[in-house]
């Protein structure tokens, strides 16, 4: 073996572990083969069986907002406030919410618009939903496309963490009252 022969099996190494160690990227084995899974997913919140009194927080003006850490950039333009992104409250099925990106769209901070006592009623306490559609096979569509989050690159969101694109994320939390 001649030293250029050396040099790209040692370059293949490091570019194997890079790519391994990225964050949302599992190295799977499916029957003898190594699979790389690209899918966009939601790193955090982690949705779970149980409402959660975290993964949310409560600004200075009294508004519910929720941080999502996405393990790829998202191209914005399919993050769409009442269709892709849909927060369900006891008192408002619907409300306007505000989207703020940082970290090369991979972050986003869902805000409301109206403050927390307009959206819930705690009897002692209030539950709210956060869907975010990855579902191709939904009834939203526009211009006869379905309507979805996707990566900048163009993959659907793996809401539901199988490992293929599509699914919804859902996730709810609790406000203890």
């Amino acid at each position: 073996m001649n030293l250029v022969h050396i040099k790209c099996r040692l370059l293949f190494l490091i570019v194997f572990i890079f790519i391994y160690n990225i964050p949302g990227i599992n190295a799977q084995s499916n029957h003898g083969t190594d699979v790389i899974n690209l899918n966009l997913r939601v790193l955090s919140p982690s949705p779970g069986v149980y409402a959660s009194a975290e993964g949310y927080t409560i600004t200075a003006d009294d508004k519910i907002a929720v941080t999502l850490n996405f393990n790829w950039p998202v191209d914005i333009s399919t993050v769409i406030a009442g269709r892709t992104v849909i927060m369900i409250f006891p008192k408002d099925g619907a409300p306007k919410l505000n989207l703020e990106w940082s970290n090369n769209n991979k972050t986003l901070v869902i805000t409301t618009v109206k403050t927390r006592s307009r959206l819930l009623t705690h009897q002692p306490d209030a539950y709210f939903k956060l869907t975010l559609r990855g579902n191709p096979f939904n009834i939203i569509r526009v211009n006869n496309e379905p309507v979805m989050i996707k990566s900048a690159s163009g993959k659907i969101l793996d809401g539901d963490y199988n490992d293929k694109e599509g699914g919804n994320y859902v996730i709810s939390f609790i406000s203890i009252g």
